[in-house]
């Protein structure tokens, strides 16, 4: 019994310890503002203007406040500021990476997806990356030209409502699938600036496929709930795509490439259904 109740009081000496800021860490902490990423070349200069201490003595505070949960090592020299509460796991991501928010995370950021997230996607322009820090993994999707239509969200720097939802029909897989784009769409009750906003990006920066896929599954959107596509949408992307297919000799494609080949096929959109309408 005896036994048990001093390991009881070793943890919790343990446990206390580990939450006690030196003088110097406290001292460094008061310089820093929570949910900001701060390099190791800051602090060094924050360091030697107010004279902390030792410069050799840094790293060593670098590490305790890390250990202790003050601050978070996002990458190699650079830190995000947690004063020891709970971190913004998807503000990392923009900082992580030079990038916007998007896709599922920026569906969820919107409240059109209903499930946490626990993939962080950043839109860059170049480049392709995968991290993972704490419960959260963090990828950066590249999109060259189209990396753009981004604004910021209160803290969050995050595509557009109807710049997220073209880039989730340009690259359905980091959405969640077609049928989390319908839920988006159906519940973010778009308005006529955000319809143009679609059709512009899609128009300008979609390829033929985008646009015959993205044309199908609005024609099937339209027939299951009437009052949540406009018809002059699709009109306008049943001109471009007519347009499109003037120019090139294969026309035809496949609703989703990742499913096997054949389906239903529909003349419109000159595309095959291997999916089904009951399934998107």
């Amino acid at each position: 019994m005896k036994e048990r109740e001093e390991e009881k009081m070793k943890q919790e000496k343990k446990e206390k310890e580990e939450v006690t800021l030196s003088a110097a860490e406290q001292k460094l902490l008061s310089f820093l503002k929570k949910d900001i990423v701060v390099m190791f070349e800051t602090l060094k200069e924050v360091w030697r203007i107010k004279k902390l201490g030792s410069m050799m003595y840094l790293p060593v505070v670098i590490h305790s406040l890390v250990k202790k949960g003050y601050l978070l090592a996002i990458k190699k020299g650079t830190y995000y500021v947690t004063i020891g509460e709970p971190y913004d796991s998807i503000l990392i991501g923009q900082f992580l990476y030079k990038g916007y928010i998007g896709f599922s995370t920026a569906l969820w950021l919107y409240g059109l997806k209903t499930e946490m997230p626990t993939v962080c996607y950043v839109v860059v322009k170049k480049g392709k990356k995968e991290k993972k820090i704490g419960q959260m993994r963090y990828k950066s999707i590249s999109l060259g030209e189209r990396a753009v239509g981004a604004h910021y969200l209160n803290r969050y720097y995050v595509s557009t409502r109807a710049k997220t939802i073209f880039d989730c029909l340009y690259l359905p897989k980091y959405a969640g699938g077609y049928s989390q784009i319908i839920y988006a769409i159906r519940t973010a009750s778009l308005t006529e600036q955000e319809w143009d906003e679609i059709l512009d990006y899609l128009i300008r920066l979609g390829t033929t496929s985008t646009l015959q896929r993205t044309g199908y599954l609005l024609s099937v959107m339209k027939e299951k709930y009437p009052d949540s596509i406009q018809e002059r949408v699709l009109q306008k992307l049943l001109k471009k795509i007519k347009e499109e297919l003037e120019k090139r000799k294969k026309t035809v494609v496949v609703m989703d490439p990742l499913f096997s080949k054949g389906g239903e096929f529909i003349k419109e959109w000159r595309i095959y259904d291997n999916v089904g309408k009951d399934k998107l």
